[in-house]
């Protein structure tokens, strides 16, 4: 039975390259996981998320792939916390903000992904 859950959780902390960003405000992921729900685990798993931040530093540079840093936190349980590493690009959009797109698939999705998001779903 496919399965697909949309929601969103806190970015308390997002890393580009290694270097923290320091944020105007606390942003929001949108998140969406989807599967085939198998009765005893998940068959092609995808976890897609995007965001758009505020970063305090206007002299960094995003348009070039880059290895980001989330962690996530649920907004209804501050002990359900989820922490994503991937490469990818940033792009610069109106308002001095900057918005970034994720999918992980498959192997990429691990156990503790799926826990956060079937937590928040409580």
């Amino acid at each position: 039975m496919p399965m697909k859950q949309r929601l969103h959780a806190h970015i308390e902390q997002i890393e580009v390259d290694g270097r923290p960003l320091e944020l105007k405000e606390v942003p929001k992921a949108e998140l969406e996981f989807s599967a085939i729900d198998t009765g005893g685990g998940f068959h092609d798993p995808i976890f897609d998320f995007a965001f758009t931040i505020a970063p305090a530093d206007r002299q960094w540079s995003p348009d070039k792939e880059r290895t980001i840093r989330l962690r996530l936190c649920d907004p209804s349980d501050s002990e359900n916390k989820l922490e994503i590493l991937y490469d990818g690009q940033l792009q610069k959009i109106a308002g001095g903000k900057v918005e970034g797109t994720g999918r992980l698939k498959d192997e990429a999705v691990s156990r503790k992904m799926i826990g956060f998001v079937m937590r928040c779903l409580r």
